[in-house]
């Protein structure tokens, strides 16, 4: 007669997932952990540009002027006016409905916002 005990589960091979065992791959030299962090540091004039998000900044200020020194070469068509009027508009509704609803959503229902 055979025996009627199940067989044993089969276990799952270990792999590294980084959980327990995690090893970083490359060793950042210039990181001092006894430094504090610049955004734990007053803005001064010697370090202004060290808060300064430059990748914003940039895109900020890039892409108006873009737009204006390429303006120079598009000829103004009523299809161009109409479409840059609507743009600017619904592009401020959206701002303007997107920020109502953020500020409002903190809020009870029934509390006035200030």
């Amino acid at each position: 007669m055979a025996s009627s005990s199940a067989p044993a589960p089969v276990q799952a091979e270990a792999f590294p997932d980084g959980t327990s065992d995690y090893v970083p791959l490359r060793k950042n030299t210039k990181l001092d952990p006894k430094k504090p962090h610049i955004t734990d540091m007053p803005i001064t004039w010697k370090n202004w540009y060290q808060h300064v998000n430059w990748l914003n900044t940039i895109l900020i200020i890039m892409v108006p002027m873009i737009g204006l020194i390429s303006s120079y070469w598009v000829p103004l068509r009523m299809k161009t006016l109409v479409f840059s009027v609507l743009y600017y508009f619904y592009t401020g509704l959206g701002i303007t409905a997107g920020k109502s609803s953020s500020s409002r959503s903190d809020q009870p229902v029934g509390c006035p916002v200030y």
